[in-house]
């Protein structure tokens, strides 16, 4: 006897999708090789090696592969890097906002590190990034002024000791190497860069303008410094992306495995535990705190205000849309610096 006639079983594979924003991945922006050797270099590509570069046109006068070395040189390694190259356009370099917008449409990168720009492209990679949900790290090598405007919430400045250093390249590539929320990009190494020897009103200086640098720390090399050029902390706006990512995948997902989310009261509680679960991974990243107690008081990571079924208006229903979702959230943030008094006694 054919068993499905007494236990009928089917099953289904459900589907889910993830949202890849590249939060771990870094692009380098830069000319054309200048000798390509009849190679082809692809406008937009990934790359996980020199060995890449090398066959797709670059050499090592190139600043895009002297870039990629730097990043390449670093600890964790990166798996991979994207380069988008600037094309040429009757002969002359195409606008870099024509470049960045064919890069944004390769996904899988998030960080940017401009290579070979003009000081008068560094303004406008700076307002095209702020626009279109990236971070972008320039170098400079003044130890007073920082190239991009303050207002630039999504840009950040280190200072290198050399035009050719790309000490950015570095600085991107080693705390990309971290997962969203769980670091601050300060006091940690960088390889393949030089070391600055600088004075304490360089540095002050520098802190003033929002320009990272590498300096000795004791007996260490270290990054300082980890803002936008708006004074917004980096590592703030990484996490804040990825959390951005992360509920929006969650609830996609919910409409993906669900043959219907109905209007009631259960249906905004599955919209309502999507988002906690991503919150909730934000909490174990480190991003956003963890529960704590203060003055005896328990003090929540997160709240989440829904609206109740009652409150919910027949016309709004009718849209299909569930609105006044509401949450808030305490960051961990991170301990820059710190400042101890004491008293010793005979």
């Amino acid at each position: 006897m054919n068993i499905d006639k007494i236990v009928q079983v089917d099953i289904t594979i459900s589907t889910s999708t993830t949202i890849d924003g590249g939060y771990d991945r870094m692009l380098i922006v830069g000319p054309l090789p200048e000798t390509a050797g009849g190679k082809t270099t692809p406008d937009v590509a990934s790359y996980t090696g020199i060995d890449e570069l090398s066959a797709a046109g670059f050499t090592s006068t190139d600043p895009v592969f002297k870039a990629a070395q730097v990043a390449f040189s670093q600890s964790p390694r990166p798996k991979e890097i994207y380069i988008a190259v600037r094309k040429k356009v009757s002969g002359d370099t195409e606008v870099i906002t024509d470049t960045l917008f064919r890069a944004k449409a390769t996904s899988g990168w998030y960080a940017m590190c401009p290579v070979g720009v003009t000081e008068d492209e560094i303004q406008k990679i700076a307002a095209w990034v702020e626009s279109n949900e990236k971070i972008c790290v320039f170098q400079t090598t003044s130890l007073t002024t920082n190239p991009v405007q303050e207002t630039m919430s999504r840009s950040a400045t280190i200072h290198a000791k050399s035009e050719d250093e790309y000490i950015n390249a570095a600085l991107i590539a080693r705390f990309l190497s971290y997962d969203p929320g769980s670091e601050m990009w300060a006091y940690k190494s960088l390889a393949a860069v030089n070391v600055q020897d600088l004075s304490d009103q360089e540095t002050k200086t520098m802190d003033d303008a929002n320009i990272m640098y590498f300096t000795k720390l004791g007996n260490a090399n270290v990054v300082v410094g980890g803002k936008m050029a708006s004074g917004e902390w980096i590592d703030t706006v990484r996490f804040c992306d990825w959390l951005k990512s992360k509920i929006q995948e969650n609830e996609v997902n919910l409409f993906l495995q669900y043959s219907k989310i109905p209007y009631t009261k259960e249906g905004i509680a599955l919209v309502e535990s999507a988002l906690r679960a991503a919150l909730d991974e934000g909490v174990k990243n480190g991003g956003i705190a963890a529960p704590e107690i203060s003055d005896n008081v328990q003090v929540p990571s997160y709240t989440i205000t829904v609206p109740s079924i009652s409150e919910i208006t027949a016309a709004t229903r009718k849209t299909r849309k569930l609105l006044g979702v509401k949450w808030t959230a305490r960051l961990a943030g991170a301990i820059n610096s710190t400042a101890i008094s004491g008293t010793v006694n005979y």
